[in-house]
């Protein structure tokens, strides 16, 4: 028996080549930069940005801007394109609030309006939110200021990343399993 794949026609030599996207690309977008540049209420440029890979092997980014006087705000924004991105919101969620109120922990709180699923976890402090194509995981470094505004970064930096469905496609999307 013979088997084989592919096709019989020739390349064309003046097709594009599939492009790579890089890290940088994925999750240092202009759109977030300005999200954080407009909440602080600073320039685009005084913020900056190093892209990596996270240890989930998927692209991130941390942005960073000097406050002075030895402030600083971290924020780290990590872009999983993985499998059932809804399903593993919820499960982390769930997971996270197992056990409360005997953790030490204050449990996840939703954020509304804001993909198909989002969710703040106090105790990292992150949010998590899909739009049911990716998972957006963003951290927020910022001492000494309240939890809300951590809260309130993070969701205006999330935004940009977000291209929620709506109606029958939402729904096909949100199934609560994977």
């Amino acid at each position: 028996m013979l088997a084989g794949c592919g096709g019989s026609a020739h390349k064309r030599a003046d097709a594009p080549a599939k492009l790579t996207l890089t890290p940088a690309e994925i999750s240092c977008t202009v759109p977030t930069r300005d999200a954080m540049a407009t909440y602080l209420h600073v320039s685009t440029a005084s913020i900056s940005e190093s892209a990596s890979v996270g240890n989930n092997d998927m692209p991130q980014c941390m942005f960073r801007r000097d406050l002075g006087s030895g402030k600083t705000v971290d924020v780290l924004v990590n872009v999983d394109n993985g499998p059932s991105p809804y399903f593993r919101v919820l499960r982390t969620v769930d997971e996270d609030a197992q056990g409360f109120p005997t953790l030490d922990h204050p449990p996840p709180s939703a954020v509304m309006k804001l993909g198909l699923e989002a969710d703040w976890l106090p105790q990292y402090p992150q949010l998590i939110t899909t739009d049911g194509y990716r998972l957006i995981t963003i951290a927020v470094t910022w001492r000494h200021e309240p939890q809300r505004d951590e809260r309130a970064l993070a969701i205006a930096m999330a935004r940009p990343f977000l291209h929620t469905p709506r109606g029958k496609a939402a729904n096909q999307i949100a199934r609560d399993y994977p």
